[in-house]
């Protein structure tokens, strides 16, 4: 489900920086801000109860519906299938909802509205799958040929999926059934190892491990891209990239050179110089961010374990207890944190780990680890709202 735009409230930064003030308070706060809203408009005989824009109270108890997690999906390579787990918010439990078989290899995904995008590997073909109000999956527009080369990673935002591939960015408008059309023309980048969408939602960038740095492209209003984007320095060749909440913080982990990269960016996307540091562990390739930019962990292939740090301006601090070990740690498991900040998914060979985030420290700790027959990789998650 996605939370209705509210009137009055200028940029999404804006927007986001009022998610995370009311993200910090309790629930009965947020429950009093939404009495006292409505008990005022209704005595403001000028006052739409419906408009929210008339009354900022309205406003916060709109921005009270806050999202947490609902399901995880991930790509299992070794049956060419996706594995959907249902999640329990509350204390951050996963089980197996559903094996969704696809008949082709995949290699990535993303998902979206009500839609799941995997990509076949090694090809330009798309999959596409409805998800149910539980998260189980059925077959929506099913193979579609997007007749580009073959890309390397996707993401969704805003009605849109935006393909990385080497060179190239590319817009696609999400359609009826799930279905893709190709919206503008293609972006000229440096690389294209992986995509992400800024929170503000108004751009994307690249990371070019061979440039060794990123490409910043605008989201006009329609979704297209620019023909040509410019390129900033991480410092080391960049792997993935994640954003602190409010977008002010950029993270790269840069496996060359076993460093996390943290630099600042702008209200127009401008990255600034970054400092890379030591990560604690060889060959960092995913990295995570919780939404309140408190907390940061890398994943590293070759040591088989999970990094945090803490967050201060734009310095980097070890949290207790990193890096933690997890045996069969994969290099495609994507680390995946809840919009609330309490958990920290990753795969772990045939397991997916739950771990808790302290939330003074930001240290953490063993949940639950569910095992499995198969080793899926590329988490993704899916949320819903919360009141």
């Amino acid at each position: 489900m996605v939370s209705p735009e509210a009137p009055g409230l200028p940029e999404d930064l804006t927007r986001a920086a009022l998610r995370r003030i009311l993200f910090q308070m309790p629930r009965t706060v947020l429950v009093l801000i939404m009495l006292l809203g409505a008990y005022s408009c209704r005595a403001d005989s000028k006052c739409n109860l419906a408009d929210p824009s008339c009354n900022p109270l309205l406003v916060a108890a709109m921005y009270s519906r806050l999202p947490v997690i609902k399901n995880l999906y991930a790509i299992d390579t070794s049956n060419n299938s996706v594995r959907a787990f249902r999640v329990d918010h509350a204390t951050g439990k996963v089980g197996l909802l559903q094996t969704y078989m696809l008949g082709v290899a995949p290699g990535t995904l993303t998902a979206g509205g009500s839609c799941l995008f995997v990509g076949q590997t090694g090809s330009s073909t798309m999959l596409t799958a409805r998800m149910d109000d539980v998260g189980s999956l059925t077959q929506a527009q099913g193979t579609q040929n997007l007749a580009i080369a073959n890309f390397n990673d996707i993401q969704y935002a805003n009605g849109s999926v935006f393909i990385s591939v080497a060179g190239s960015a590319y817009s696609f408008r999400v359609g009826n059934n799930c279905t893709l059309q190709q919206n503008g023309n293609l972006a000229n980048v440096n690389g294209a190892n992986y995509v992400r969408i800024h929170p503000g939602n108004r751009l994307l960038y690249t990371s070019n491990s061979a440039t060794n740095d990123v490409s910043v492209c605008a989201i006009n209003g329609d979704g297209t891209l620019p023909t040509t984007c410019p390129n900033y320095l991480t410092n080391g060749a960049p792997e993935e990239i994640a954003f602190t909440g409010d977008g002010t913080k950029m993270f790269t982990a840069l496996p060359v050179i076993d460093r996390v990269n943290l630099q600042a960016v702008d209200s127009q996307g401008v990255v600034a110089t970054g400092s890379p540091v030591l990560t604690g562990g060889t060959g960092p390739r995913a990295v995570a961010v919780d939404p309140v930019g408190r907390f940061a962990y890398t994943a590293h292939l070759t040591t088989a374990n999970v990094s945090g740090f803490q967050i201060s301006g734009t310095s980097l601090s070890a949290v207790p207890g990193s890096p933690l070990t997890i045996a069969g740690l994969l290099s495609a498991g994507r680390l995946v944190i809840d919009p609330q900040g309490k958990y920290l998914y990753v795969m772990q060979g045939t397991s997916l780990l739950v771990l808790g985030i302290n939330q003074s420290n930001g240290s953490l700790s063993t949940i639950q680890d569910f095992t499995l027959t198969t080793s899926p990789v590329r988490l993704v998650m899916a949320t819903q709202d919360l009141y």
